[in-house]
This record gives structure tokens, C-alpha cells and sequence, in this order.
């Protein structure tokens, strides 16, 4: 199954190294963490919907933490990745699994509570598109939980260094700051609360140069993650 920009997601997850079991787990511990502490994860999460989804490792352990979801939908472009899914959503309550597209989604208006997001939006070329077709299933007050790739982190130079030499693998990427973030959403969803989230051991090297400089730079770090919530009606800038 190949992205509207000619990227075959398939192959990341038959391949690469980034499909990992234990790099997943890794990674969303890591962003569950993060958003615990933004304070983004209390109460009950309701009608859930997660972009992206992948082999659904962050709603696994999200629930098997006690977090509460009354229902659960994973959309994702690979099929490989939602076969490795299935297993991990056993024990969602009324948890199913779509194989689409984030820009064309197959619910019903005002249909979620919570929207999920976690490194999908930066790769998604037509980010408004996709922004209205989420604000158009999300029902009134509902929330987005977003991670998305930071301009400021060292893994920014290193991916463009990489796509100049033909080694990125990943396809179409946008890497935005918090004040970029903030003005995609802004017609759409406002941000709630906003954090930076460094890297772990896959790039030591960057990472321990990201934490030193994030010591005077709070916005510094490989991550962006954002708490936002759907503007009111009438109250978009559209």
C-alpha cells in the first residue's frame, strides 16, 4: 500500500528496522511518559481514534496503564502493520482495525472523542486536508494528542543530510517547531499544552547533544508532542 506521495509504507514495516517490536515499545513508553506529564492523559479518553496506528503499541500499553477508552479505531496505510495490530488490541474494549487513509476517513461526523497521532502528520504532504477530514469525525470538545519530528534537534540537519545523499527511507517529511505546529492547527484545533521530548539510544550521539542544549532551550528536542482541542463551531479560522 503506497502514501499519496508515491511512498511505500509496506516496506518500512516488512524492512525496517523501525518496525522493531522493541523500538516501538521503546518509543511509546517513552511518549506515553511524556504525556502523562503534560497532564494531556487524565480522565477517560472515550471514542478513540488513532491515525498511523502501526502495530497499535501506544494504545496497548496506554490501556494495559489503566487509562480508560469506551471504544477504539485503528486507520493505517500498511497491512503488515495491521496484522502485527490485531494482537496488541485483544483486550481494547470495541477495537477494530481500518486499512485507509488519514485524509479520507471512513466514520461518521462528531464520532470521536480522542484523536491520536504520534509521528504520522509530519509525513502526510496535504496537512490541511487531513486536519479538516479530523476536525469533521471529532466530536464537540474532543481532544488531539499529536508527536510530530522537531526542527530543533539534531536529527533535523541529519535527516536533510540524508535525503541529499538518497539514504532516507521514509518518504515524504515536514519537521515543524512549536510555533509551526500551533500555526497548521490553528484553524482547526487549538494547542492546550505543548512539550519537546528527547531521542533515546537508537541516536546517542544527537541525543546527548539535544539534552545538553535543551538545558537552556526548553523548546529543544526531538520531539514535539501537543495536547490541542477542536475549536467551537464557528470558532476556526477558515
Amino acid at each position: 500500500m503506497t502514501s499519496e506521495s508515491g511512498f511505500p509504507w509496506e516496506s518500512v514495516w516488512v524492512k525496517s528496522r523501525y518496525s522493531r517490536n522493541e523500538n516501538r515499545l521503546r518509543k511509546a513508553e517513552m511518549k506515553l511518559g511524556a504525556f502523562k506529564r503534560m497532564g494531556a492523559l487524565q480522565g477517560p479518553l472515550g471514542r478513540v481514534l488513532e491515525i498511523g496506528c502501526g502495530n497499535c503499541t501506544f494504545v496497548k500499553i496506554a490501556n494495559e496503564s489503566g487509562i480508560i477508552l469506551d471504544s477504539f479505531v485503528g486507520v493505517d496505510k500498511s497491512d503488515s502493520a495491521l496484522e502485527r495490530a490485531e494482537q496488541n488490541i485483544q483486550n481494547i474494549p470495541n477495537a477494530r482495525l481500518i486499512a485507509g487513509d488519514a485524509c479520507d476517513l471512513p466514520l461518521s461526523p462528531s464520532s470521536v472523542d480522542t484523536i491520536i497521532a504520534l509521528g504520522v502528520l509530519e509525513h502526510i504532504a496535504d496537512l490541511d486536508t487531513c486536519l479538516r477530514e479530523l476536525a469533521r469525525v471529532s466530536a464537540p470538545g474532543a481532544r488531539l494528542l499529536i508527536s510530530t519530528s522537531n526542527t530543533r534537534s539534531l536529527m533535523y540537519p541529519m535527516r536533510l543530510f540524508r535525503q541529499w545523499v538518497g539514504a532516507w527511507r521514509y518518504g515524504f517529511q515536514r519537521n515543524d517547531s512549536a510555533e509551526t505546529l500551533e500555526h497548521s492547527l490553528r484553524p482547526f484545533f487549538k494547542i492546550s499544552s505543548i512539550a519537546s521530548l528527547h531521542g533515546d539510544r537508537d541516536y546517542i550521539f544527537s541525543t546527548l547533544l539535544d539534552k545538553l542544549i535543551g538545558t537552556v532551550n526548553q523548546r529543544w528536542g526531538r520531539y514535539v508532542l501537543a495536547e490541542a482541542q477542536l475549536k467551537e463551531l464557528g470558532g476556526s479560522d477558515v
